[in-house]
């Protein structure tokens, strides 16, 4: 029997190796688990790699991965690959050609990714969907160059963009591109989004806070445009030129609205809904264009907080299958008959030097007048009703007034009436003295 105290030593000793073995032992589990790989259900795999710690960086060089000191090369047959949860990751060398059967790559929250140039100039990678949310680019220097012969899709979210930022996407002659999107991203000036294709099938601008849209930043052809639920600072002129089925501006804030910043030609239903404009240059929306024989436009909900002549004028061609215009909300601060003049301002109904759109000019200050509101501190009014009510006032106010003078005349009358007996009775009581 060992005394007490060398029990005491050697229990306190196998407590501390036991500490010590078990914290190595699940670093190490941890560094080797850093990226996995699994199959999914349609037999396809993802190599997944994310930082045991948000304050760790991971290393992407070619094949290789490293993490500290551990290092796993990425599987040949990799399909679908995730990186995130990392305070920094650095990407470089001749990833995406190097396998064969990349199909997705995902960037997600990440604070500082380092980009070689060319880590997405690798024209010949079968690359085909490209996510990136959620992450910082500190090496950009203004540009995002995307070229991948294959590429059919691209999702920009929750992205931090402190200056100008342009896209670049490069690929083969003929492939469509099926979607480009920017979503819930914070962006200072959105530059050129250059498609090399000129055609995606869908472009998406949602819920993003965007400084300003420069002069030739969306210029391509597509089924679908959606710019939904974003800020916007201010729409350069000609910032958006395309052709397109479809196209919905739903949802917007639009601070300032340039001449001719929305060129929008031969689409077949366009849709402006539910938009908050606080400043429209003369002819600011007159480039929405529907298909001549066909198109149709819907105009609806949106609300006025400025009334610059001239930013409610439309192209002929939407009134041929009817421009569909309807509860749309004109702020100002008193709601009177004088309130029209604006929408005469606006439309320029009146204005005998504007040659061209004199019978639409006619037609839009109706449609606006009889299907929209005034709305002033003390509530809502329809337009239409608000020179009635001027009128029903100014009836009671005169008739009020006419109640009065009669009023006035009558009390003078019966006070003229007693004054005169008055001088009778004292006549008749002088003559009896």
């Amino acid at each position: 029997m060992w005394p007490l105290n060398v029990r005491t030593v050697w229990c306190s000793l196998l407590v501390v190796v036991y500490v010590v073995t078990d914290f190595v032992l699940a670093d190490v589990g941890a560094t080797e688990q850093f990226c996995a790989e699994e199959s999914i259900t349609t037999g396809e795999s993802i190599f997944t790699c994310s930082c045991p710690s948000v304050t760790d960086t991971l290393i992407v060089q070619d094949k290789n991965i490293s993490y500290e000191n551990r290092h796993i090369n990425i599987p040949d047959n990799t399909q679908h690959w995730r990186i995130g949860g990392c305070s920094t990751v650095h990407l470089s060398g001749p990833t995406l050609t190097s396998l064969n059967n990349i199909h997705t790559l995902h960037l997600h929250d990440i604070d500082h990714v380092h980009l070689a140039y060319d880590f997405f100039t690798q024209y010949n990678s079968p690359l085909q969907i490209l996510r990136l949310s959620h992450c910082t680019f500190d090496t950009l220097q203004g540009s995002l160059n995307i070229h991948a012969h294959k590429l059919k899709n691209i999702s920009l979210e929750k992205m931090n963009w402190n200056d100008q930022i342009d896209i670049l996407i490069q690929t083969q002659e003929g492939q469509q591109l099926d979607l480009v999107a920017i979503r819930n991203s914070n962006i200072k000036v959105l530059g050129e989004i250059n498609l090399s294709s000129r055609y995606v099938h869908t472009f998406v601008l949602e819920n993003n806070n965007i400084g300003s849209i420069k002069t030739g930043a969306i210029i391509q052809d597509s089924h679908e445009t959606i710019i939904q639920g974003n800020y916007i600072g201010a729409l350069n002129f000609l910032s958006m030129d395309t052709d397109t089925y479809n196209f919905t501006l739903q949802g917007n804030t639009i601070k300032s609205l340039a001449l001719e910043s929305l060129v929008v030609n031969s689409a077949i239903l366009l849709q402006v809904n539910n938009n908050s404009f606080f400043h429209i240059e003369r002819l600011g929306l007159t480039w929405l264009r529907s298909k001549y024989d066909q198109g149709t436009f819907v105009f609806s909900s949106n609300h006025f907080y400025e009334h610059g002549r001239g930013s409610l004028i439309f192209y002929f061609t939407i009134f041929n299958e009817k421009l569909k215009m309807q509860n749309n909300i004109l702020h100002t601060t008193h709601c009177t008959c004088n309130t029209l003049k604006y929408i005469e301002e606006m439309t320029e109904m009146n204005e005998r030097t504007l040659n061209s759109f004199i019978q639409e000019r006619k037609d839009t200050y109706k449609l606006f007048m009889h299907s929209s509101f005034c709305l002033d501190k003390n509530g809502k009014s329809h337009l239409s009703s608000l020179c009635k009510t001027s009128e029903v006032n100014h009836h009671y106010w005169k008739i009020s007034v006419a109640v009065i003078i009669v009023i006035i005349i009558i009390g003078f009358l019966v006070l003229a009436v007693k004054t005169h007996k008055g001088h009778r009775k004292y006549a008749r009581l002088t003559v009896k003295t």
